[in-house]
C-alpha cells in the first residue's frame, strides 16, 4: 500500500484539507463505502475507503501520534487499499520518526502543510494542500 501523508502542527487544517480531498474523491469516483466519524460523531475525524479510479483509496484524517498514523496504515491494509491518505501531527512525539519511515519508501510521498497567512487564507491553504495530495494521488494510480 502507498501511502501520502499530510503533515503539520495541531490546528493547521490538515482534517480540513483532508475533507476536501474526500469530497473531490466522491465527485470524481463512486461512493463511500464505509464512512465512520473518529473520536464521537461530533468530531470532524474520519476514515473512509472511496474507489477511485478503478482502484480502494483510504482517507483517515486522525494521526496526531504514531500510534494513530500505525492505526491509519493497519485501516488502509485491512480494507485492501491501494493508497492511503492521511494526516501526521508534527507537535507529538514519534512523529518525526514516523515520517522519515514513511518517506524512506519511495512510492510513498510527504506533503507538508500549508499555514494560512496575510498573504493567503487558511481556506485557500486547504485547498492548495487537498490539490497537492490529489496530484499525488494521481501520480501513484498511473
Amino acid at each position: 500500500m502507498k501511502i501520502i501523508v499530510l503533515t503539520g502542527k495541531n490546528g493547521c487544517g490538515k482534517t480540513a484539507a483532508l475533507h476536501f480531498v474526500h469530497e473531490k474523491l466522491i465527485v470524481s469516483g463512486e461512493k463511500p463505502t464505509c464512512f465512520e466519524h473518529l473520536n464521537g460523531a461530533t468530531h470532524r475525524d474520519f476514515c473512509d475507503v472511496v474507489m477511485y479510479r478503478k482502484k480502494k483509496i483510504a482517507v483517515y484524517t486522525t494521526g496526531d501520534t504514531k500510534i494513530l498514523v500505525e492505526n491509519a496504515m493497519k485501516y488502509g491494509e485491512q480494507k485492501g487499499c491501494f493508497v492511503l491518505i492521511c494526516a501526521c501531527n508534527t507537535g507529538f512525539a514519534g512523529a518525526s520518526e514516523k515520517i522519515e519511515q514513511i518517506r524512506s519508501n519511495p512510492e510513498n510521498m510527504v506533503i507538508e502543510k500549508t499555514v494560512g497567512s496575510d498573504l493567503i487564507s487558511s481556506f485557500e491553504a486547504n485547498c492548495f494542500d487537498g490539490y497537492r495530495v490529489l496530484t499525488a494521488l494521481e501520480s501513484m494510480i498511473v
